[in-house]
């Protein structure tokens, strides 16, 4: 897996990181409730039907939406309302010789939570691999703790 940071966009953020995995190993991790838990979070409700409502709670605080489309073992796309505020998620896999590319898009965010959403959508990848090769979860909040800064450079130029 490559160690590249996210993007931080006009619309918000996007990661393009390279899974030593199978695009089957990759989805399952994305898609299966019980492995969701060990990268992202606890999840509290979980469809794969377009139209379908999901949520996940974090420690500080939950998010939730709805499926808006899914091409199964390809791409999902999501709504993500957290807080109030409404955004768009889009995984997309495309298998590799080494692996499989991982494409993640979170658009729609508000231009003071891009540097957070860069963050943490990195750190979350980053304990993805970590589940991926049987390696324990990393630290998340030390993580992300690491990690915001160089979002908030990024995302300066922006302003």
């Amino acid at each position: 897996m490559s160690e590249a940071t996210g993007t931080i966009t006009p619309d918000g953020v996007r990661f393009e990181r390279l899974y030593d995995a199978t695009p089957a190993e990759l989805w399952a991790a994305l898609t299966d409730p019980e492995q969701i838990r060990g990268w992202l979070a606890n999840v509290s409700r979980w469809s794969l039907a377009p139209g379908e409502e999901w949520q996940i709670r974090f420690d500080d605080g939950s998010a939730g939406g709805e499926v808006v489309s899914v091409d199964e073992g390809r791409s999902l796309e999501l709504t993500w309302v957290e807080q109030e505020s409404e955004s768009v998620l889009r995984f997309e896999l495309r298998p590799q010789e080494q692996g499989t590319l991982l494409v993640l898009e979170h658009t729609r965010l508000a231009p003071a939570s891009r540097p957070g959403f860069g963050a943490g959508w990195q750190a979350h990848l980053e304990a993805l691999d970590a589940l991926l090769h049987g390696r324990p979860e990393p630290d998340w909040w030390a993580r992300f703790r690491e990690l915001r800064p160089v979002y908030e450079s990024q995302a300066a130029p922006l302003r």
